[in-house]
């Protein structure tokens, strides 16, 4: 690769005057670098560019001078020197954009123009230095770029790992959680069937207690008649002492009355009647003693 000397700064002014010769004695600046056509002068002349497209005119006008000018000398072009000296010829602001002017755009469309004059007639085997800074820069830019890309990796990894590892343990978790779930699934089963088994054992009590309810409902009943029945047996043994009662003291005077030798003709038929009596009341409670349940 051939080492070849940089543009200076009066052979980059003279290009860039080649290419704003169109705009005549008046300059560029007038005309905005070709964002208009016309301007007026201080004492209110009235000024008119010819061409109907200046910019694009004065790039053609520059592309010229610059392949004339490589054609005839053997340089590497400076782009950075170009620019500056650009910039500082038409009042570019680098870090602003001036939407009513075409300088800044005017400045970029010569250096490219100029590069490409470079390269052409210079070669394959030379390259210019600002194509070196490109290439150079485009290396960095590179370099710079799969650098983070690196860090992102590397960052991402670590997080993969964090995310592994939890992914690990949330899986154990849910493991652990799945078998506690099965378990108490098996514990519900088992509640459940004895649950079944417990209403089975209440039914069968329920019909049990059914069953000594009517039972009870039943000797109730029966009870309340046997107490009636008691009732009027015990208001007839009443009667029936009260009967007896009378029988007997009956008896023990007509027995004092068969010590009196003198009436005992006369009392034997009334003690024959009386004991006839009493014997019929005997009878008669005892046919109703053995009716009683």
């Amino acid at each position: 690769e051939k080492v070849l000397p940089s543009t200076t700064k009066d052979q980059i002014e003279s290009m860039i005057q080649s290419g704003l010769s169109i705009f005549g004695e008046h300059g560029a600046l007038a005309f905005k670098c070709g964002a208009t056509r016309r301007f007026k002068t201080p004492n209110n002349e009235r000024v008119r560019l010819q061409s109907t497209d200046p910019y694009a005119d004065s790039v053609a006008a520059f592309e010229t001078a610059a392949k004339a000018f490589f054609e005839t000398k053997v340089a590497r072009f400076d782009g950075d020197l170009f620019e500056t000296t650009c910039h500082a010829k038409l009042e570019v602001q680098s870090d602003t954009m001036d939407a009513e002017s075409y300088c800044k755009p005017l400045c970029q469309a010569f250096r490219s123009a100029a590069q490409k004059a470079s390269n052409d007639m210079v070669g394959a085997d030379a390259v210019g230095i600002d194509e070196l800074k490109d290439q150079i820069r485009v290396k960095e830019e590179c370099v710079r770029m799969a650098q983070v890309s690196l860090e992102a990796c590397a960052s991402d990894w670590k997080s993969l790992e964090v995310f592994k590892s939890e992914l690990t343990e949330l899986s154990a978790i849910i493991d652990s959680r799945f078998a506690d779930v099965r378990s108490a699934m098996r514990a519900l089963d088992d509640a459940t069937d004895q649950l079944d088994d417990l209403e089975g054992d209440l039914e069968e009590q329920e019909k049990a207690l059914e069953e000594a309810i009517t039972l009870l409902d039943d000797a109730i009943g029966e009870q309340a008649d046997a107490k009636t029945v008691l009732a009027g047996a015990k208001d007839k043994e009443t009667g029936l002492k009260e009967e007896i009662g009378k029988a007997t003291s009956e008896l023990g005077r007509l027995t004092a009355e068969l010590k009196d030798a003198e009436r005992a003709s006369n009392l034997v038929d009334k003690l024959k009647v009386t004991v006839e009596a009493v014997m019929e009341l005997m009878d008669g409670f005892a046919e109703a003693a053995l009716r009683e349940p």
